[in-house]
C-alpha cells in the first residue's frame, strides 16, 4: 500500500515538474489565481522541490519502520516540544511554590493547596521549612487563616498576661473567645512555647469542632499512645478521620515529640479536605 502511495506521489510530482518545464521553456505562464501571464514561471518551481522532499521521507519513514511506531515516534518529539498539560502545570506550581519543597515532596500537594487559599505564605527568602518546629502562636494564626476568619487587632489583643498587641494577638485572643484554648493557670499562654504533635492535634481538632461520636468505629490504636492518657481520643479520632496515620506500617506516633510546620499544614489539609 504504502509502495503504491510512494509510486503515485512520484508519478504526480514528475508529471507536474514536466508541466513547470514546458511553461519555464516557453518563458511565460498563464497565471490563473492572478489573472495575468507570468512572465517567469521558474521562480515557482523551486517551491515544489521541498513539498516533495519531506513528503517522500515521510512516506519512506511510514514503510521502514511502520505506522504505529512512527507515531510513537512522532508523539514523543511532540512531548519534547510541547509538554503535556499536567507536567506544565506540575512545573509552574512548583516554580512558584517554595524554595525548599520540590515537587516530589511528601508535603508538595498539601502546601500548594493551602498556599493557593492563602492559609500560609511560607518566609521572606521563599522557603516553607516544613520540618521546623511550631509554636502555639504561629498554630493558631494558621489556624485562623485556614477558618477564613479575619480578627481586627483594634478587637482582639490583651487576652493573656503575656498576649498584648503582638503579630499573632488577635489570632489568641479569637482562639479564646471560642474556646479552641484556654491558656495556663497563671493566665498565660505562652505563646513561643513549641507545641507537641498532640497538643498540635487537639487545638486542630477543637477549632475545627471534629469530635469522636457514638457510632465512632474502634481503630489500631500506636503503641505509645496508652488508653488513659489526655491525647487518647484525640489521636482516635484522626486516626478515624485519617487525619493523620502517614505510614500505616508505623507502630508509634511519639506523641510528645515536637510538632513541625510540615506536620501540621498536612492535618489542616486534611480536614479542609474532609
Amino acid at each position: 500500500m504504502f509502495r503504491l502511495v510512494i509510486k503515485q506521489t512520484t508519478l504526480r510530482l514528475r508529471e507536474l515538474f514536466n508541466k513547470k518545464r514546458g511553461n519555464w521553456l516557453n518563458k511565460k505562464e498563464y497565471d490563473v489565481n492572478q489573472g495575468k501571464i507570468d512572465n517567469n514561471p521558474a521562480s515557482k518551481i523551486l517551491m515544489f522541490f521541498p513539498v516533495g522532499i519531506v513528503v517522500s521521507c515521510l512516506l519512506i519513514v511510514l514503510v521502514v519502520i511502520g505506522v504505529p511506531t512512527s507515531m510513537d515516534l512522532v508523539k514523543a518529539v511532540l512531548d519534547r516540544v510541547i509538554p503535556a498539560k499536567e507536567a506544565q502545570l506540575k512545573n509552574s506550581a512548583e516554580e512558584l511554590l517554595f524554595e525548599d519543597v520540590k515537587a516530589d515532596s511528601k508535603f508538595f500537594d498539601s502546601l500548594a493547596y493551602l498556599k493557593k487559599n492563602g492559609v500560609i505564605n511560607g518566609y521572606q527568602d521563599n522557603t516553607f521549612r516544613p520540618f521546623q518546629e511550631l509554636t502555639r502562636a504561629e498554630l493558631l494564626k494558621t489556624i485562623v487563616s485556614a477558618k477564613k476568619q479575619y480578627p481586627l487587632a483594634l478587637n482582639y489583643n490583651n487576652c493573656f498576661k503575656d498576649v498584648k498587641n503582638q503579630w499573632f494577638a488577635p489570632a489568641v485572643c479569637l482562639a479564646k473567645e471560642k474556646d479552641w484554648i484556654s491558656g495556663y493557670s497563671d493566665g498565660s499562654f505562652h505563646p513561643n512555647e513549641i507545641l507537641t504533635k498532640a497538643e498540635a492535634l487537639k487545638m486542630i481538632l477543637k477549632a475545627f469542632d471534629i469530635k469522636k461520636t457514638p457510632d465512632t468505629p474502634p481503630v489500631d490504636m500506636y503503641e505509645d499512645v496508652e488508653k488513659n492518657s489526655w491525647y487518647y481520643q484525640y489521636v482516635e479520632i484522626a486516626l478515624y478521620r485519617k487525619l493523620i496515620n502517614e505510614n500505616p506500617n508505623l507502630e508509634f506516633y511519639q506523641p510528645e515529640s515536637p510538632a513541625t510546620r510540615g506536620y501540621v499544614a498536612q492535618i489542616i489539609y486534611r480536614v479542609l479536605q474532609s
